[in-house]
């Protein structure tokens, strides 16, 4: 679990991507805190799909035990599907 945490800015978590990543990513997952989100995140990367944890609202009040967003690459959300379709 030690991988990155992915982008995230100030106020809407995805402020913190530039235009081309905003545009690139999108939520595929709510997870209710940190281990859970980077648990989804291990799974979709473990059967090599991208993924990133961006937490909900300002950057400045995120904890671990807060909720986050699991993001895919756009357009592969059906490939996430089918990963968790599996398990």
């Amino acid at each position: 679990m030690g991988r990155g945490w992915g982008f995230y800015g100030r106020g809407d978590s995805f402020a913190g991507m530039v235009d081309s990543d905003r545009n690139m990513w999108v939520e595929f997952r709510k997870a209710s805190n940190l281990m859970a989100a980077e648990m989804w995140k291990e799974v979709l990367e473990g059967e090599g799909l991208p993924a990133r944890i961006l937490p909900e609202g300002d950057i400045l009040d995120w904890s671990e035990r807060g909720a986050f967003r699991v993001c895919v690459p756009k357009g592969r959300e059906h490939v996430a599907e089918e990963i968790l379709r599996k398990l």
